[in-house]
């Protein structure tokens, strides 16, 4: 009995006739299985890192066009499923339910101090594909593929290309109102107009790969600033601007001469003559004395800290803000001071609008503004080609696009300019009228620069003047209304365009010169119908009718978010980022 219970095993353990074929089946099979798992693990293993390099390709792709109209062609879901289609070279059937593709709000991108919420847009594109590995060798334990799959996570705030860019910023007493549409409670326009600028200016690193901090005056600085704002203020007081000194009265608009083609003269604010002459400029930063940051022409790129984080003692962070520290930066004063300054110029009526003090009504001239603008990025794309660089130039102009500044806004007596711009007469009438003599005094120019007549189709040509230069032209409808260029009615000029979009037509009637019409003929098309078109409108202009329907973004901090991508390479994130 107890031989019979011993196990078959402790009996072949003992036996000593050298039969061993049965541990060499043993053996062969174990042997067979760790070769399978080499050789099937080691091809899904290759498969993945071919998958991970395919996702990480679609997501940089898809990146860029996060913020567009998911429902046009510049859809982010389809580029980055294409994409992934095109560069997925496994040759393997996708599990289903792949690929994934979804924009995301990623936190690490939002605004210092700023969350995402279940109302914010998309700010990154995360991919993740899955693909089974037919098996070989494992097939005969019944293990016939392997699932391997690969995640990317992409946005486009990463190293600038190298661009120019001069903001200019609405600063007309009407942006100090309350902005209901604002993604920040409680701000004024004017504060909510700043932080989208900060949105932009985190996502922009402007120093080259490999650096940790630039200025505008080196090489290796990609990315270039200038502030300009509207209406111009005294070049004595413009530091207010950026050091919180106080608020700068509003001068009357000054005219600088529209710069000829190639030319690399820096913008010269404009001098006045009269009783007290005083020069006024577009420009905030341009007559700081820290030539150490700021260049002979007044751009900047010492604003960057890093990702949600600027450099607080940057004169542009101070002038715009930085996160919840308000900018410095605030609409002029229309006090009894910028009447008294305009009388002891020389202006007849000592006016601003031709309405009580202050008036945020019909304040608005930008024409000149996109000139000074254009002048200064002429020059200063002269100074980074002397660099080395070859730099790019564009404006960015935020506003209602509502010109309606009357002539008594302008210099109202014969004037010789001392410098920077064009001398004017006065407009001949105390009243406004269709038929009053424009600021040039000479016959059959109705309406053309520099003239008080027909404001915004001033803005428009200004605008086709810098993008026939090669400037791209962004254009942001922040509150434009359905009505309000009120120096257009009667006739119209020259300004008559043709380009792609809902509202754009040939201006063959006054009436047809409203706002919004004049933000989208300001802005530039992309070369092609799925290029990014640069016009932009918040929650404020679309409850006045004026909508876009090329982006998703309706608020400022969504609308420069999709302008920093136009700026930027787009890099990767960690798949864990929140």
């Amino acid at each position: 009995m107890k031989n019979n219970s011993e196990s078959f095993v402790r009996r072949a353990l003992r036996d000593q006739r050298g039969q061993v074929l049965p541990w060499v089946i043993f053996g062969m099979i174990g042997l067979l299985g760790i070769a399978g798992i080499s050789v099937d693990v080691g091809k899904a293993y290759a498969v993945r890192n071919q998958l991970q390099n395919a996702v990480n390709a679609a997501a940089l792709a898809g990146a860029a066009d996060v913020y567009n109209n998911p429902n046009g062609t510049n859809n982010p879901i389809a580029i980055a499923t294409t994409y992934l289609g095109l560069n997925n070279n496994t040759g393997l059937a996708a599990v289903s339910g792949y690929p994934l593709v979804t924009p995301v709000c990623l936190n690490i991108l939002m605004p210092k101090g700023s969350t995402c919420g279940s109302s914010s847009p998309a700010n990154a594109l995360k991919v993740t594909a899955a693909v089974k590995v037919p098996t070989s060798i494992i097939a005969v334990l019944g293990v016939k593929n392997l699932t391997v799959g690969a995640t990317a996570v992409a946005s486009m705030q990463g190293v600038a290309q190298p661009w120019n860019v001069a903001i200019i910023l609405d600063t007309t007493g009407s942006m100090g109102n309350k902005d209901p549409y604002c993604s920040q409670s409680n701000s004024t326009a004017e504060q909510c107009a700043m932080t989208g600028i900060q949105t932009m200016l985190q996502g922009i690193n402007p120093c080259a790969a490999g650096y940790a901090g630039c200025t505008s005056s080196s090489a290796n600085a990609n990315f270039r600033v200038s502030l300009f704002g509207f209406p111009n203020v005294p070049v004595t007081q413009v530091a207010d601007d950026y050091n919180c000194g106080g608020t700068p009265i509003a001068a009357v608009y000054s005219l600088p001469t529209i710069p000829a083609s190639g030319s690399t003269t820096a913008y010269t604010p404009f001098a006045y003559t009269g009783a007290t002459p005083y020069t006024a400029t577009y420009q905030i930063l341009q007559h700081s004395a820290d030539t150490t940051h700021i260049d002979a022409n007044g751009f900047t790129s010492d604003y960057y800290a890093s990702t949600q984080t600027l450099n607080s003692t940057s004169l542009l962070v101070k002038a715009i803000g930085n996160g919840s520290t308000n900018g410095c930066l605030t609409p002029p004063s229309t006090s009894t001071s910028t009447k008294s300054l305009a009388t002891a110029a020389g202006w007849s009526t000592g006016g601003y609008g031709g309405y009580s003090w202050p008036d945020t009504n019909y304040m608005t001239s930008f024409a000149g503004a996109i000139y000074a603008a254009q002048t200064a990025l002429q020059a200063e794309q002269a100074a980074t080609t002397a660099l080395g660089l070859t730099s790019n130039n564009a404006i960015i102009f935020v506003s209602d696009g509502q010109a309606n500044m009357r002539y008594d806004g302008f210099p109202q007596k014969t004037s010789t300019a001392g410098s920077g711009g064009d001398s004017v007469t006065s407009a001949g009438s105390s009243t406004y009228s269709a038929s009053a003599t424009n600021l040039t005094g000479t016959t059959g120019t109705w309406g053309q620069y520099p003239d008080f007549n027909a404001g915004c189709q001033q803005a428009i040509m200004a605008a086709q003047y810098a993008k026939a230069a090669g400037t791209r032209f962004y254009a942001v409808a922040y509150g434009s209304e359905a009505n309000g260029c009120v120096t257009d009615d009667g006739s119209y000029g020259s300004a008559q365009v043709v380009v792609t979009g809902t509202l754009n037509v040939p201006i063959t009637s006054a009436t047809q010169v409203i706002p919004c019409l004049v933000m989208e003929d300001m802005a530039s098309q992309g070369a092609t119908s799925s290029d990014p078109w640069y016009f932009y409108t918040d929650g404020s202009s679309a409850k006045n009718g004026c909508t876009d329907t090329s982006h998703t973004s309706t608020d400022l901090n969504s609308i420069f978010g999709a302008i920093t991508t136009t700026f930027t390479h787009p890099r990767l994130l960690p798949n864990n980022a929140t």
